[in-house]
């Protein structure tokens, strides 16, 4: 045989095994990266980095945390799209980086087609709370009290944009208050204002507002979403109160677009595992998250189409933008 046809056969073959071993090659086989879209130490990333240990037991391969915060969940989130679909680089991220975004910012450079819905890991709703002198004890008694102060009260959030500055923005264009937005560049500082009588409106997550709401210095009327907090069960929702806001703030695992359904499956009935374990229902409960339900992955994409109407729809309505 010629010299030169038979080395191209032997690189032929070379480069068939080569495919063939590759195709073959379990997943995982190497340390998986989960990038996290906000700094170290905040509740979210607690639950990342427990999310991570746990998952990386489950699968026999290091699962590394990559804090990437900024521009409200971008810049983590445009790592995993452009990452190649092979199960080795997640997202965990929550609604108003990939939702809210999508209809916040005019220049997002990704979308919700850029992505593998994988699991829905938990989530809970945005907490209207009034400092504790405000003579209201629901939306209701809210609603009557600022109707009759109309542009005298204000209300703060945790930034323009936020899940706070939406779900109050639904509440005015659905009862006709008129109360003006205070933007926070985070939770913790309207607070302080709330505790010193600057402020006596706010929006909150479930946790950051928990102490204070447990010993009596603010309290909860409401809470956005479909199911009420862990800690917090004696708070009704907006929808029971009869002011709708269908949507959950959640969390959730993101692979890039076309990661092969093998990986989604396996790592789908793993999160599901974690996510119903007893220590994970411990850190929902001290965060005063709802309790955590497991799914499919075909039913967290439809719960984001559900969301990307429900927020995109209050988010137009109030025209609210980042650019």
């Amino acid at each position: 045989m010629n010299r030169i046809v038979w080395l191209g056969c032997m690189v032929m073959v070379g480069v068939w095994h080569a495919g063939a071993t590759a195709e073959a090659e379990p997943w995982p086989s190497r340390p998986i990266r989960l990038v996290v879209p906000s700094s170290a130490g905040s509740g979210f990333d607690g639950i990342a980095r427990s999310l991570a240990d746990r998952l990386g037991q489950a699968v026999g391969q290091r699962v590394v945390v990559d804090n990437r915060p900024g521009a409200t969940g971008v810049i983590g989130g445009e790592i995993v799209a452009k990452a190649p679909a092979d199960g080795y680089t997640l997202l965990f991220t929550f609604t108003s980086a990939l939702v809210a975004n999508t209809f916040l910012q005019r220049q997002m450079p990704h979308g919700v087609k850029d992505f593998t819905a994988i699991s829905q890991f938990g989530g809970g709703g945005v907490y209207l709370v009034v400092a504790a002198d405000l003579p209201v004890r629901d939306l209701r008694e809210f609603v009557d009290y600022v109707r009759q102060r109309p542009d005298e009260l204000d209300y703060g959030s945790w930034g323009n944009g936020s899940g706070g500055h939406v779900v109050m923005e639904s509440i005015k264009m659905q009862t006709g208050i008129r109360i003006r937005h205070v933007p926070y560049k985070s939770i913790p500082p309207m607070l302080v204002d709330m505790q010193g009588g600057r402020l006596k409106v706010g929006l909150s997550d479930g946790s950051s507002s928990l102490p204070l709401i447990q010993a009596g210095k603010m309290r909860a009327i409401a809470v956005s979403g479909s199911r009420r907090g862990l800690a917090t069960p004696e708070v009704p929702t907006m929808n029971e109160q009869g002011v709708r806001f269908d949507a959950d703030v959640w969390y959730g695992v993101f692979g890039p677009a076309g990661l092969p359904s093998a990986v989604v499956r396996r790592l789908n009935r793993e999160l599901n595992a974690i996510l119903l374990g007893p220590d994970m229902l411990a850190r929902f409960r001290a965060l005063n998250l709802s309790e955590p339900r497991a799914g499919t992955p075909e039913q967290f994409a439809q719960t984001i189409q559900a969301d990307l109407k429900t927020w995109g729809d209050a988010i137009k309505a109030a025209g609210i933008t980042l650019d």
